[in-house]
């Protein structure tokens, strides 16, 4: 539910609409009401009939409903109430209103029968961000009060969720440098991540006064903002969906929203080019650097870059390592590739004589394939230093 909306009879003022079914009897009189919830009770007088809706939860599931956070001057709750009639004679709708996270604050708001299906109720409380509340309704004959109706619970969200990112492994976003790895119609998949806004002052969801509904759904659109309504697809509880399209040739913009489960909208954008084809692949070239000597068992770290171009998460180059007692090759883990073509790792040679480390890149849509190699020397340990000899001490003579 969204406030300063027009909606039916009037104007929203408050956080949530609250639609109440019409009764079946009522009577108005004169007088403002006391209290809901307070007596005098007549058990006679017949409350409002409640249908399910979606602004009426219950204590282990509230409805969620959003708002303005800070309430403009004046914001109020807005409930809708029946027109409870029976004889042609209409009652007065009462409504009562807690806040549950602060049990200082509660009101109550009346409204006298109209010739109209429902009519607007204004409790004044102002709604705070993070807080369930529970409210009721009676109806008041001037004299006393219906029992009330069953309570329904609902939760403030006034937090618009956040589009943390949205990335795509072949066509960059505009201006960021890259090239696009994909051409005219070729099957791509974005990833949109987001997360949902705490409430000021809360340090962790489900705190007292800190809920919040979590991002729920996101919609698309392709080179055509989007505007508020529509279909919208579930998203993952991580905040996380994926996005597959085949773009045509020339400039895009896919416009992306994320709602929350109390109907908050964040958005974003991300513009890229896809090219009519892909020019071809590039000469590659890769630098290693290791050391020229070690011994058997001590660590060795290699590092190196391929160049030029920029690369994206999963791409790798192969590693093998020769030595005398594996003429044919060992092959090594897999070494990923940085975005700038840099990559490390490090092992352990335990044969002395010359070891061969050889780095392929195997090529990728912008890059062709190339090789290089690094020869460490493993030379024994050095055999400790002898010690000098001490000459035998001569027995003194005899006396």
């Amino acid at each position: 539910m969204r406030i300063d909306r027009h909606q039916r009879q009037g104007t929203w003022r408050g956080t949530a609409q609250k639609a109440l079914v019409a009764g079946t009897m009522g009577v108005l009189l004169a007088g403002a009401p006391a209290y809901a919830d307070e007596g005098p009770i007549d058990p006679a007088l017949p409350p409002p009939t409640l249908l399910p809706h979606e602004d009426c939860g219950t204590a282990d599931s509230p409805a969620w409903v959003s708002t303005r956070i800070p309430a403009p001057a004046g914001q109020t709750f807005s409930l809708t109430v029946p027109r409870p009639t029976v004889n042609g004679v209409t009652y007065t709708g009462v409504v009562h209103l807690q806040d549950l996270d602060d049990p200082t604050a509660q009101a109550d708001g009346e409204v006298e029968g109209l010739n109209v299906p429902s009519q607007w109720v204004y409790v004044p409380l102002a709604p705070v961000d993070g807080h369930t509340y529970v409210w009721s309704a009676q109806t008041y004959d001037g004299a006393d009060y219906s029992p009330a109706t069953d309570s329904c619970y609902v939760t403030v969200d006034a937090g618009r969720p956040v589009v943390t990112s949205v990335t795509d492994p072949d066509y960059p976003m505009a201006g960021t440098g890259g090239s696009p790895r994909k051409s005219d119609g070729q099957s791509t998949t974005f990833t949109i991540e987001s997360h949902d806004v705490l409430p000021a002052g809360c340090g962790a969801a489900g705190n007292p006064g800190c809920a919040v509904s979590g991002v729920r759904s996101f919609r698309w659109s392709l080179d055509t903002p989007l505007g508020v309504g529509g279909s919208a697809t579930s998203i993952g509880p991580d905040g996380e969906a994926t996005l597959t399209l085949a773009p045509s040739w020339g400039p895009h913009t896919l416009y992306v929203q994320v709602l929350d489960g109390a109907g908050n909208i964040g958005e974003s954008s991300y513009g890229f080019i896809v090219p009519w084809q892909l020019p071809a692949p590039a000469a590659t070239t890769i630098r290693v650097n290791a050391p020229a000597k070690s011994t058997p068992t001590a660590q060795l770290a290699i590092n190196g870059q391929v160049a030029p171009g920029s690369y994206v998460a999963g791409e790798v180059v192969h590693v093998s390592r020769t030595d005398p007692a594996h003429p044919k090759g060992t092959a090594l883990p897999d070494a990923p590739l940085s975005a700038d073509g840099h990559f490390a790792f490090t092992d352990v040679p335990h044969t002395v004589g010359s070891v061969v480390y050889r780095i392929t890149f195997p090529g990728d849509q912008l890059q062709e394939t190339a090789t290089a190699s690094a020869t460490v020397h493993v030379v024994p340990f050095a055999a400790p230093p002898s010690l000098p000899r001490v000459p035998a001490l001569k027995s003194p003579p005899a006396r």
